[in-house]
């Protein structure tokens, strides 16, 4: 079971988030279930989102609503991809606007349909894009507020007329391993199956059908994020200690599995000013 968490970003008004992936690289607060309501637009490149049982596609233009309560994570993404994210918790809300049809669900109890993702047209991926740049600058609570009310307002309109974007539901068991990972990336692969009713063979093979990764390649990368994590912290470890603390069993495990995932050593990749330099690259 999977506890549903306030987000510790949801400490002072407005009671509501909003920064953009590349400006905010680290995953350093992770809940797995929120109790405020995630809202993402893609802008670049190409993700792979789970949610819910599913895994979205995300492509430039996705509006994706992640309900409170709703499991949800990044689990693979290109290099030049980027996203708005906003987090809204009910202090945003007046309850006129929770009743309003042109306001967004929160939670499953008033979900309307806002479930998963759609493609917005490049008219509202620009519109809401500049939207969410003024709000992020915006400095007053109130006047945030209201950018927030106005630009989720604005967000749904565009939702309901968009296209469906693009998803796959996964076995109740591959879900169940997802989780379970993605909760513990220190956890075998004999931890995860034990207590799933299928046998671990077959349930390896299921995961690498539905979700394109065996659950090898999926633990990986994912302990390589929380590697990111603790090297994003004012105070970082140093780089034994960290992949100790993930779950590589050596250093040497962890350079090859790192070599093999980004193509370079990890001193380089966590060299000071690289990603300014790679992002510098990226945008020109």
């Amino acid at each position: 079971m999977v506890d549903i968490a306030a987000h510790p970003l949801i400490v002072d008004e407005p009671g509501a988030a909003i920064w953009k992936r590349s400006d905010q690289p680290g995953h350093a607060f992770r809940p797995q279930r929120h109790a405020e309501l995630v809202v993402l637009l893609a802008t670049a490149g190409q993700a792979s989102y789970f949610i819910d049982g599913n895994i979205v596609e995300l492509t430039s233009g996705t509006l994706l609503w992640a309900l409170a309560g709703h499991a949800h994570f990044l689990m693979q993404d290109s290099s030049d991809f980027d996203m708005w994210v906003l987090l809204i918790s009910d202090r945003v809300l007046t309850k006129e606007l929770r009743k309003s049809p042109q306001f967004p669900p929160l939670t499953e109890d008033d979900r309307g349909g806002a479930q998963f993702a759609r493609v917005l047209s490049g008219a509202d991926l620009d519109a809401l894009t500049r939207l969410a740049g003024l709000v992020k600058e915006t400095a007053d609570p109130e006047a945030q507020r209201v950018g927030f009310q106005w630009w989720m307002t604005r967000a749904w309109t565009a939702w309901q007329n968009a296209s469906t974007g693009k998803r796959r539901a996964v076995h109740p068991a591959v879900d169940q391993a997802v989780l379970s990972i993605e909760t513990d990336v220190t956890k075998s692969w004999e931890e995860v199956c034990k207590p799933i009713p299928l046998s671990p063979g077959r349930l390896a093979r299921l995961f690498k059908q539905q979700t394109g990764q065996s659950p090898l390649e999926f633990r990986n990368e994912r302990r390589l994020q929380r590697v990111d994590d603790l090297m994003n912290l004012t105070n970082p470890p140093d780089l034994l200690t960290a992949c100790l603390d993930v779950g590589f069993g050596s250093y040497s495990q962890f350079f090859r599995v790192f070599r093999d995932l980004r193509n370079m050593s990890p001193r380089s990749y966590y060299a000071p000013g690289r990603h300014e330099i790679l992002s510098k690259d990226v945008n020109d």
